[in-house]
């Protein structure tokens, strides 16, 4: 018999994380569970791509995330739709707080993913304290991010399970059309136009390589985007885009230059589409890529040593072939959404 699973967020984007919803709601074992969402009526791009592989979605009369109707309405849900198990998609560190006492008003297991913790304010802190003792599984999508949860919240550390990240190959790989490539040589980064996303030590870097026939394109909207356009480069700003796949089939290098990166999903992308990386040592990023072996890491906000890498790969064919072909075993073998999706799955069954 079917389990009902209610997936819940509070955000109002359709990024990274978000993404994940879906992917998990699309591999977990439909005999087994019946997988919904709830979810502020402004997500309506994450509402779209729930409702497109069949799975129903609660759009949720709120005004933002503060809105106390979402523990009314989550608890109505819970009631009316018998819900066996409420998951959680903290998405920032401070969101989704209206879930912990809707499934203790409901007295239903809550299993919480943190996609990616910080520190937030003291009484934000005294107040996730109180309510995370109620929590009866915390997953994490890294080691690295586990380490931290444990460190802020001690009371998890029995708690925490660490399950990667996964992405669908067989739907990115179906979407990496043959394109021809750019005229001149490519380095590409897909990232939201954010201070944390280190764009800014990219262009120092661009700028400090001299190759007329070298390009550096980056797809991606946001805060930045002004401050970006006004640093003297020629770099391409592409904004938002779609086409990710086919703008990285027609690349010859890809940089993700993250102050703070929770896990990186664009380089597992990056992976499949046969591309050579260079990121930073961040985060859950070295649990991706391993220096020397499938890609180079160099330091945060640093414009040289990314200067560097960029140029020992634009100069290094063998070296790709060797970081592309490590890079492929990798990723089919630790980061399939298959994997991501039976071991949520293994979780959820130590609660029903």
């Amino acid at each position: 018999m079917q389990k009902n699973i209610l997936f819940y967020t509070d955000s109002p984007i359709y990024g990274g994380a978000e993404r994940q919803i879906v992917l998990l709601a699309k591999f977990l074992d439909s005999k087994k569970y019946s997988v919904s969402l709830a979810c502020s009526k402004q997500n309506e791009e994450l509402m779209r791509e729930l409702e497109k592989i069949n799975k129903k979605v609660f759009r949720l009369n709120v005004a933002h995330k503060h809105d106390p109707r979402h523990f009314f309405h989550l608890k109505k849900i819970i009631h009316s739709n018998n819900i066996a198990l409420l998951h959680a998609h903290v998405w920032n560190p401070a969101s989704c707080r209206y879930a912990y006492l809707a499934a203790k008003s409901c007295k239903i297991p809550l299993i919480i993913t943190e996609h990616d913790p910080g520190k937030i304010s003291i009484l934000k802190t005294i107040i996730k304290k109180w309510l995370i003792k109620n929590v009866s599984a915390v997953i994490a999508v890294s080691h690295e991010n586990a380490k931290l949860l444990a460190e802020l919240y001690p009371d998890l550390k029995d708690k925490i399970t660490v399950i990667h990240n996964g992405i669908d190959i067989a739907e990115f790989e179906s979407r990496l059309k043959e394109k021809q490539k750019f005229d001149k040589k490519t380095i590409l980064c897909v990232a939201e136009l954010h201070p944390r996303k280190g764009l800014k030590y990219l262009i120092e870097a661009f700028n400090k390589i001299d190759d007329d026939n070298l390009q550096l394109i980056i797809a991606g909207d946001g805060s930045e985007k002004r401050k970006l356009k006004q640093m003297k480069s020629n770099v391409i700003l592409l904004g938002k885009r779609d086409d990710v796949p086919q703008l990285m089939a027609a690349s010859d290098l890809f940089v993700l230059p993250s102050l703070h990166e929770a896990f990186g999903l664009v380089l597992l992308e990056a992976m499949i589409a046969k591309l050579p990386i260079i990121s930073t040592n961040s985060g859950g990023v070295p649990e991706i890529i391993e220096h020397g072996k499938n890609g180079l890491l160099v330091p945060p906000a640093n414009s040289d040593a990314l200067a560097e890498a960029i140029k020992t790969l634009l100069n290094s064919p063998e070296l790709n072939k060797k970081f592309i072909q490590n890079g492929l075993e990798k990723v089919y073998k630790n980061f399939r959404a298959e994997t991501m999706a039976e071991k949520t799955a293994e979780v959820y069954d130590k609660f029903l």
